[in-house]
């Protein structure tokens, strides 16, 4: 198991406990083995073999097993550690009880099963699923006339889904139709604090909406897994793959150079798909077309060389959408000569700075009120699969950043990273940027328009990383702020 892999089981933000005494249990087992076990850690404590399912892999490491039981003491070790979830489904009636009673914590949510009809009055964290009335309820469904509810609506195979949206999901403070394609999934309805919403374009997802996607059963379990993945995803939900555009004509052998290793760089440290890269004006700098083809053959690389003098940036650069592009790579001199095509794309951008990403120690964000919040996510997620330092920077001394810093913290325990510290300036934030060299900058893509004059005459911290373009910037866009 690689150093990351590691890291990701041991910041797995899902840890849930089944008791397994009944058939039921059996298949909730399987079934989790098959399709949901990349999403957290299972402990499953079990007295008999025969409530176990033999297709599985008793080695797996997302999945533990533990013979205890149920009415001894040999699983209360078990029962110390912190779970979001514990599964009760026990067909006997009196260990199911004596297993309930055990459990004191009363921060993790229980789910009970009960088959005999005990009319528990629930706590605020138990979960009761009562079997003989939803089996009476599916017998009622089974009268004519009687409407049907959505398991037993269209083909039954899966094609309708509900998904309740974690904190730390990419997919929080994103729009409604970041989750969109007629052909494959979409969001049907938003149930948020009791109340139903019908998404529009301009609907913004928040952290434990419950959502009801409709669409393929084979892509609505892809797009379970996007939502539900809380750590180590970007550049989900922007896109899946990374694209560099180089131009041989209008880019020096240094910047070729750079732009390639960076891309490469983040390619094997980012979980992209697929790395395209577009070479156009190929007739300058054969050697460096030589040394880029090297990668041709890698089944994730895709090199793309234009002849045609009709081939321009901007025509590649606008088809990044249809190519599933989830982060774009350049420099300050494309950025800003065509900062309104990139804003209008909403995708992530790199543009890179003196030094490469891979030299980089240290994440750096300036604090601030507008469009921070909203890529939080990303930002803890660039850090965690990067594994650099991460530091928050004051931008201006003035302003109260408690609830800002609040809200960081409470990213920095759901993911469990030790290397996020905050800064105070000292001075002007902007200068003594100026002074760090080598290091990245994370920062929302809040306008369309870059202007360095405005910046000196009429300066804001938003728009603070003009003023820092030795850096490498991510520029992450933020959906529905726009400055005008």
């Amino acid at each position: 198991m690689s150093n990351l892999d590691k890291k990701r089981e041991r910041y797995a933000l899902y840890k849930v406990l089944i008791f397994a005494g009944s058939y039921e249990s059996k298949g909730l087992i399987e079934k989790i083995y098959h399709h949901y076990r990349s999403l957290g850690q299972y402990d499953v404590i079990y007295e008999e073999k025969r409530f176990l399912p033999d297709t599985i892999s008793k080695k797996d490491r997302r999945i533990r097993f533990y013979q205890f039981s149920f009415d001894g003491n040999g699983y209360r070790k078990l029962l110390n550690q912190e779970y979001n979830k514990i599964i009760i489904a026990v067909r006997h009636k009196i260990k199911a009880l004596a297993i309930l009673n055990r459990i004191y914590d009363p921060f993790s949510l229980i789910t009970f099963v009960d088959y005999w009809g005990l009319n528990l009055t629930p706590q605020s964290n138990w979960e009761i699923i009562d079997l003989r009335r939803l089996i009476t309820q599916r017998l009622v469904l089974s009268l004519p006339g009687v409407p049907m509810m959505a398991h037993d609506v269209g083909l039954g195979q899966g094609e309708i889904m509900e998904v309740e949206v974690p904190v730390g999901s990419q997919f929080v403070y994103k729009r409604a139709h970041s989750i969109y394609n007629p052909q494959n999934a979409r969001i049907g309805i938003i149930y948020r604090n009791e109340q139903i919403i019908l998404p529009n374009r301009e609907t913004i997802i928040h952290p434990h909406d419950q959502l009801l996607l409709v669409g393929k059963p084979e892509h609505l379990e892809i797009l379970f897994r996007q939502i539900k993945e809380q750590i180590g995803t970007f550049p989900v939900p922007f896109g899946n793959n990374i694209m560099l555009i180089i131009d041989m004509l209008k880019m020096d052998r240094r910047t070729i150079v750079k732009l390639f290793n960076t891309a490469i760089y983040l390619h094997k440290n980012l979980r992209n798909r697929k790395m395209f890269i577009h070479i156009i004006n190929p007739s300058h700098q054969f050697d460096l077309i030589k040394r880029i083809y090297k990668y041709y053959w890698t089944s994730s690389i895709d090199v793309h060389t234009h002849y045609s003098r009709r081939t321009h940036y901007l025509h590649l650069l606008e088809g990044a959408k249809s190519m599933d592009v989830g982060l774009l790579i350049t420099t300050n001199r494309f950025f800003y000569r065509y900062s309104k095509h990139f804003w209008n794309l909403k995708i992530p951008v790199l543009k890179i700075g003196e030094k490469s990403v891979k030299q980089c120690k240290t994440l750096y964000v300036i604090l601030h009120n507008r469009g921070l919040k909203e890529i939080i996510p990303v930002i803890f997620d660039l850090t965690f699969q990067l594994r650099k330092k991460l530091v928050f920077i004051e931008g201006d001394p003035e302003q109260n950043y408690d609830s800002l810093k609040g809200y960081i913290n409470h990213f920095v325990k759901i993911y469990g990273v030790d290397n996020v510290e905050f800064q105070r300036s000292k001075s002007n934030t902007v200068w003594e940027l100026k002074k760090v060299t080598g290091e990245c900058l994370i920062h929302p893509f809040l306008t369309p328009k870059f202007s360095k004059i405005a910046q000196v005459f009429y300066p804001t911290i938003e728009r603070s990383n003009i003023m820092a373009n030795h850096l490498n910037q991510f520029l992450i866009p933020v959906e529905g702020i726009n400055e005008g």
